[in-house]
C-alpha cells in the first residue's frame, strides 16, 4: 500500500503515457514465446520484442515478459504490428495500478495482482495482460513461476486449452492467478492459527503489531479482489468483444472462486478481530489475577506488619519485651493471624 502511494507521488505533474524507470529486480528481461495449436507446440526464449513478430491465424502466440524495467523495450510495443496504446504501456511500466479491464479496438487490457506469502508477509506484484485475436502478451514484475501449470497443460495437450483460441488462454491465466490466492489464504490461516495458539499459551511470542499487520494485509487483499469480481462480472455480461461466447461460460467458475476467496477473507477478518479481543481479554485476566494475588498477600501481611510495628517501638514500659516467652509468643500470634486469614479466604473461595 505504501509502495502504491509512493508510485503515485512520483507520477505527479507528468504527462499521460509517461513511462517511469522501474528498479531492476534482475539484470535481463526474460521473454518467452509460446506458439501452439491442436497439433503443434513450440516454446523459445528470445532476446527482443522484434523476434516475437510472427503471428499466424492458425496458431495462438503467448508472449510472457518477466521484468518491466526495460522502458525502451516496452515502448517498442507501440509500433506495428502490436500498436499498443501509450496509456496501456504507462499502466504496464508504472506498477501500482488497480485491478481493471480496459477495451481497445485491437485488444483487451487486464491488470491483476499476484500475491505471494514470504517470511510471514504478503508480497504484491502487478500482472498485466494484453489479449488480442490470436496472441496474448503478459507482463510480470519478476519471474514467479505461477504460470508454470499452464505451460505443462499446453505441453501435454491437457484439457481444451490446445483446441481453443487466445481468449481461453486468457481465462486459464486468470484462473491460475485466482487459484494462487487459495495458497496464500492457506498460509494466512496458518499464521492466524499460530497467533491463537500463542494467545492460549500464555502470550508466548505474541505481539499486538502482528495482528495489526495481518489485518492491514487483509485490507490489501480485499481491495484487490473487489474490482476483480467486477472485472469478471463484466466479462460474464458478454459485453467484451475479445472474449467469445464459447469461453465466457468458463469465467463463471473463476467468479465462484473469487467469491470464495472474498468470503474466506471475511472469515479471517472476523477471526483476527476475535483474536485481538481475546488477546485483550486474556491480558486483562492476567492483570486481574496478578492484582488479586498481590491483594491477598497484602491482606495477610498488613496485620503482621501492624504487630511487628507495635513491638518495634522503643517505649521503656512494655512488659512483653521482658517476658521470657515473649519472642515465641510473637511468632505464634503471627502464624495464627496469617493462618486465620488464609483459612477465611479459602472458605470464601477467594483463593
Amino acid at each position: 500500500m505504501l509502495k502504491f502511494i509512493k508510485h503515485k507521488a512520483n507520477n505527479i505533474g507528468l504527462p499521460p503515457g509517461t513511462l517511469l524507470q522501474k528498479e531492476k529486480i534482475f539484470e535481463k528481461v526474460k521473454i518467452d514465446v509460446v506458439r501452439y495449436n491442436l497439433e503443434n507446440y513450440s516454446e523459445e526464449e528470445v532476446s527482443s520484442i522484434e523476434e516475437c513478430i510472427d503471428f499466424s491465424d492458425d496458431k495462438v502466440t503467448w508472449i510472457e515478459i518477466d521484468g518491466i524495467h526495460d522502458i525502451e523495450m516496452i515502448k517498442r510495443l507501440s509500433d506495428p504490428p502490436f500498436k499498443i496504446h501509450f496509456l496501456t504501456l504507462e499502466d504496464i511500466a508504472n506498477c501500482g495500478q488497480r485491478v481493471k479491464l480496459e477495451e481497445y479496438d485491437e485488444y483487451l487490457f487486464i491488470v491483476l495482482n499476484i500475491f505471494n506469502f514470504d517470511d510471514g508477509r504478503i508480497l504484491n506484484d502487478q500482472f498485466s495482460m494484453i489479449i488480442s485475436k490470436n496472441y496474448i502478451i503478459s507482463f510480470q514484475e519478476k519471474e514467479t513461476g505461477i504460470l508454470n501449470p499452464i505451460y505443462q497443460r499446453l505441453k501435454r495437450k491437457s484439457g481444451k486449452i490446445r483446441n481453443m483460441k487466445a481468449d481461453y488462454l486468457a481465462y486459464a491465466i486468470i484462473d491460475t492467478v485466482v487459484d494462487n490466492y487459495f495458497i496464500v489464504l492457506n498460509r494466512f490461516r496458518e499464521k492466524i492459527e499460530d497467533i491463537e495458539e500463542a494467545i492460549f499459551d500464555e502470550f508466548k511470542n505474541v505481539k499486538i503489531q502482528e495482528i495489526y499487520e495481518l489485518k492491514r494485509e487483509l485490507i490489501l487483499l480485499r481491495k484487490s479482489l473487489e474490482p476483480l469480481k467486477d472485472l469478471i462480472n463484466t466479462i460474464l455480461k458478454g459485453d467484451v468483444d475479445h472474449i467469445t461466447d464459447d469461453t465466457i461460460i468458463y469465467y463463471k467458475d473463476v467468479y465462484d472462486h473469487v467469491i470464495r476467496v472474498i468470503d474466506t477473507l471475511e472469515i479471517f477478518r472476523d477471526m483476527l478481530t476475535a483474536n485481538y479481543e481475546m488477546y485483550l481479554s486474556s491480558l486483562n485476566y492476567r492483570t486481574s489475577e496478578i492484582m488479586k494475588f498481590l491483594t491477598r498477600m497484602a491482606t495477610i501481611f498488613i496485620p503482621l506488619t501492624f504487630i511487628a510495628g507495635i513491638y518495634g517501638m522503643n517505649f521503656q514500659n512494655m512488659p512483653e519485651t521482658k517476658w521470657e516467652f515473649g519472642y515465641i509468643m510473637f511468632w505464634i500470634i503471627i502464624v495464627l493471624s496469617a493462618g486465620t486469614i488464609v483459612y477465611y479466604f479459602k472458605r470464601k473461595k477467594w483463593w
